[in-house]
């Protein structure tokens, strides 16, 4: 055997369909074309661009995360309110509210909560550290199913990809979905060529707790099932030789599965509560109906580089997932990919786990309304950028190979002016264009991430009112997450409807949100307004009114009526002119 090759045991050669170089080949030939394992050591360089690729998806990911977002959205308040009961001794194995919510991420808050304070800043860390360590976990698991190259083009596009920053920038249970699929394919690829029982027991650990983060989690099964499919066709007794470490994966998750498949067992509503609002199953099952399931597929196929998720909830609307060239680069993956996988080419495994994960994870994109809503995609993104990067290295080895003295020259010039554009349009598409997007900031409560910011600056005196229109859980919910979870809160009520006032003599400062402005007939009540808060595009989001004292409130058309305890009316006020089958309002 050629110097420089590692020597193959029988396990290792039957475990795949590995074949040994012709002689004659340089020793760096043989490197590249060698089988997974047997990958060159880490080297220096290698691992300083690792570092490198880690600092861009820190930088991405954690780059001004105390006002991008400004607020928080009602599902992370949610999040982070049930963090806090569980600080209180509540211990679910579910949580039912809010259309229901697998425990894992409410846990690790719980404890961060406990580590690092209460705080939505604290709640957000969990995904900044999620979604860094998922591009790390990435660049690990491609190194050992490709090459050190495919592993850092793949993990470089990972944490440049922005559907995956944005989530990696939210406190939501989906982002441990992508870290914990990386982690447990891992640990199955090196169980496959290690011969050794330990990465199987891990693996299936991990895809068990898996099913406890978010539910396209409970696709992830499939990809296992389905590449061990693969291997079965490929190769003659791969299942006979694999079956016992398969049992070993698949009894392992479903002992760690246990517990909370036990409760869908016993409430099988909550098992499919949210999926079968959005599912395109119900119309195909109840009125034969297909159109919504080809719309959303047609939907899903287009969003890789024509138009992609229309919400900027989880994306800055209809931003497709690639930019032009990077979209390019993942088409031709995805060919090269099935090249290799129909034809059983050489290496192929790696291309057909990398197809079977993509595939398998964009269902629940495609089977579902709202299409194509990013979020559900979230555990393909690895596996999209894998395949963005096999093109990348497939160019650079044939230009590199058939013309030694140019080709390899231009094309890294070529492959790193492509990364550099999209790491070019991502920072402007998410902290300028994304960070101004009025959706955006209603959807993440960009208002009262301004009334939290002024209440700790400003320290008002007297009473705080605060207008809201979910006065009795969301919106407290946020503001609660926002302040730290203070001891004492202002003063709630629906602004909308009604205005508040102090008791006698005392001062008062009111703070009406965007999203809860002060009713018409409110305003008679109260002063000027002080200079508005301004959002990040210089938009008022919250108008705050101060109150030296309580104004006169006598009404003109005086009335003495007692409503149990809770209500006195003393009088109401009307306009003065009354149109016949208009309503009439009364203050």
């Amino acid at each position: 055997m050629d110097a420089g090759l590692c020597t193959l045991s029988p396990c290792d050669y039957n475990a795949t369909d590995a074949r040994l170089p012709r002689r004659g080949l340089t020793t760096r030939m043989i490197e590249r074309h060698s089988p997974p394992w047997t990958r060159p050591s880490w080297t220096s360089w290698e691992i300083l661009l690792l570092a490198g690729v880690v600092a861009v998806a820190i930088f991405f990911r954690a780059h001004q995360i105390d006002r991008i977002p400004l607020g928080l959205s009602h599902d992370e308040a949610y999040n982070g309110q049930d963090a806090i009961r569980v600080l209180e001794g509540f211990r679910p194995i579910f949580f039912p509210q809010n259309n229901g919510r697998e425990p894992l991420f409410i846990y690790i808050g719980a404890v961060a909560f406990r580590l690092f304070g209460i705080g939505h800043l604290t709640l957000r860390g969990i995904a900044v550290f999620a979604g860094v360590a998922t591009v790390l976990l990435s660049y690990l698991l491609f190194r050992r199913m490709f090459s050190p190259q495919l592993a850092f083009l793949g993990a470089l596009g990972l944490a440049l990809c922005f559907p995956h920053i944005l989530a990696s920038r939210l406190g939501l249970r989906a982002i441990l979905l992508p870290l914990l699929e990386a982690a447990a394919l891992y640990l199955l690829w090196h169980g496959l060529h290690s011969g050794r029982r330990w990465p199987w027991v891990a693996s299936g650990a991990l895809s068990g707790l898996a099913l406890y983060t978010y539910p396209p989690a409970r696709f992830f099964p499939f990809v296992i099932v389905l590449y061990f499919l693969y291997q079965s066709m490929r190769q003659s007794g791969f299942l006979r030789r694999q079956l016992p470490n398969l049992l070993i994966l698949a009894g392992t998750a479903l002992l760690v599965f246990a517990p909370l498949g036990t409760y869908f067992l016993n409430n099988p509503g909550t098992f499919m509560g949210r999926a079968y609002q959005v599912d395109d199953l119900k119309f195909i099952l109840d009125r034969g109906d297909f159109a919504p399931l080809w719309r959303d597929t047609r939907n899903t196929l287009g969003m890789f580089s024509l138009q992609g998720d229309p919400s900027s909830r989880y994306n800055l609307a209809e931003r497709p997932v690639f930019d032009l060239p990077v979209a390019a680069f993942f088409y031709a993956g995805v060919l090269i990919a099935l090249f290799g996988t129909i034809f059983r080419r050489k290496r192929s495994s790696g291309q057909a786990l990398l197809l079977i994960w993509a595939m398998v994870s964009l269902i629940p994109v495609a089977t579902t309304g709202e299409s194509p809503q990013f979020l559900r995609a979230i555990g393909a993104w690895p596996a999209l950028c894998g395949l963005a990067a096999l093109a990348m290295t497939t160019l650079w080895s044939f230009l590199s190979s058939r013309w030694r003295s140019w080709g390899r020259p231009a094309s890294t010039l070529a492959i790193a002016f492509v990364m550099a554009y999209s790491a070019h349009s991502t920072f402007q598409d998410y902290f300028t264009s994304w960070a101004n997007d009025d959706e955006a900031a209603r959807i993440y409560g960009a208002d009262f991430g301004q009334a939290a910011r002024y209440l700790q600056a400003e320290s008002p005196e007297g009473e705080v009112f605060l207008s809201a229109r979910y006065v009795y859980d969301l919106d407290r919910f946020i503001l609660d997450l926002l302040l730290g979870h203070p001891p004492t809160s202002p003063r709630w009520f629906d602004g909308t409807q009604c205005v508040v006032l102090p008791q006698e003599g005392t001062s008062a400062t009111y703070l009406f949100p965007a999203s809860a402005p002060l009713t018409a007939s409110g305003g008679r009540f109260l002063p000027e307004p002080v200079q508005p808060a301004s959002g990040s595009d210089g938009s008022a989001t919250v108008t705050i009114y101060r109150l030296g004292e309580a104004p006169d409130a006598v009404p003109p058309i005086p009335l003495s009526v007692r409503i149990g305890d809770l209500v006195a009316l003393h009088g109401f006020d009307m306009p003065q002119i009354a149109t016949a089958g208009e309503p009439l309002e009364l203050t």
